[in-house]
């Protein structure tokens, strides 16, 4: 997975979109899902898309909300994390939002539970 950090050259180059689209759930599952191999060995074991996304609601200027269980032996630091999210975000072309599924309060874990789609 190589990400495209200059905005700028993906927009003139035409690969990135000229009018902005919310993101559909069936091209974010079908994008994470092309590239599970390299996500994976970057420490993702489990990988749910949910919000706006999920619930089929998401506008243009949309984020996508990921919650993500990381393998223990993979010690993502807080920088790994960083990276991890910029990666997502050029790959989906959207405003990723990654949050680690462990880490979320009891009570915002069971809501995203509730319309959260399984990547893998």
């Amino acid at each position: 997975m190589k990400p495209c950090r200059d905005w700028s050259a993906a927009w003139s180059s035409g690969s990135w979109p000229r009018e902005p689209r919310a993101p559909d759930l069936a091209t974010v599952l079908g994008t994470l899902r092309t590239q599970a191999q390299p996500l994976k060995q970057r420490g993702l074991v489990g990988l749910w898309v949910f919000g706006s996304v999920a619930r089929g609601d998401a506008r243009a200027d949309s984020d996508v909300d990921l919650m993500a269980e990381f393998d223990p032996a993979a010690e993502m630091s807080l920088v790994g994390l960083a990276s991890l999210r910029a990666d997502l975000s050029d790959l989906l072309h959207a405003p990723a939002d990654l949050m680690e599924r462990s880490a979320l309060h009891p009570t915002v874990r069971a809501a995203a539970d509730r319309e959260a789609v399984r990547v893998w």
